[in-house]
């Protein structure tokens, strides 16, 4: 996935990053948003020098209003989840999460896609699992590659029972009862683009369907992993 961010926060800027650094951060983000001067923006601290790299190419104040409202969006939240006693990881690599997925979330202009991009960035604060940072890229890569209405329709489908839930060879599945009549033509496109992304398997809907209308639908490991990154904690 390519960014247009070239450069990340040096190890010394970010060698005692927290909660609080990062939402000065944010403030001061939104005191320079109606006067995007980069010398200004660079001089913020943690996230100011990739931000300002990435206004140099592009020079658009939609983008860095956009880039703005999801790190809101982010901060706000991990406020919370510290507040509750949550364990957060805002290092080196979760700062560079923040550039490079945030820079990704600011080049949609669906408001409700880039709150799939904050779920994102707010689980993979809380993970402290190796290599978290490059899943949650290839996570987000995904859901670049998705329209709205695919995302749309695949919270409609994770948010109806599921029959049954099986360890596959990849990991968990889910096996979901559906009356095919229930999805319109769009979102009969929708899950077309699904399956093309791996994340549902139409096939064997297809061939369970009866007469009344009803089917299985699964939901690939691929799609349940997807899923546990994008849906949100609140």
């Amino acid at each position: 996935m390519p960014h247009d961010i070239a450069t990340s926060p040096s190890r010394d800027a970010v060698a005692s990053t927290d909660l609080a650094s990062l939402r000065a951060s944010v403030e001061s983000l939104r005191a320079v948003a109606a006067d995007t001067a980069l010398g200004a923006i660079n001089a913020l601290p943690l996230i100011g020098g990739p931000l300002a790299a990435w206004l140099t190419q592009y020079q658009q104040r939609e983008l860095f209003k956009r880039f703005l409202s999801v790190m809101d969006d982010v901060v706000e939240r991990l406020i919370r989840l510290e507040s509750t006693g949550g364990v957060l990881n805002i290092n080196e690599e979760y700062v560079e999460l923040l550039s490079d997925i945030g820079a990704d979330a600011a080049r949609t202009r669906d408001d409700e896609k880039r709150r799939y991009y904050a779920h994102l960035l707010v689980k993979a604060s809380i993970s402290d699992e190796a290599g978290v940072g490059e899943r949650a890229k290839a996570m987000a890569a995904l859901l670049g590659l998705l329209e709205l209405r695919a995302m749309q329709t695949f919270q409609k489908i994770m948010k109806m029972p599921h029959t049954q839930s099986v360890h596959g060879l990849w990991g968990p599945e889910r096996t979901l009862r559906v009356d095919y009549t229930m999805f319109s033509s769009e979102e009969g496109d929708a899950l077309n683009n699904l399956e093309a992304q791996r994340l549902v398997d139409l096939g064997k809907f297809l061939g369970s369907r009866r007469p009344n209308g009803e089917g299985d639908l699964i939901v690939t490991a691929r799609g349940v992993r997807f899923w546990a990154w994008i849906s949100g904690l609140d």
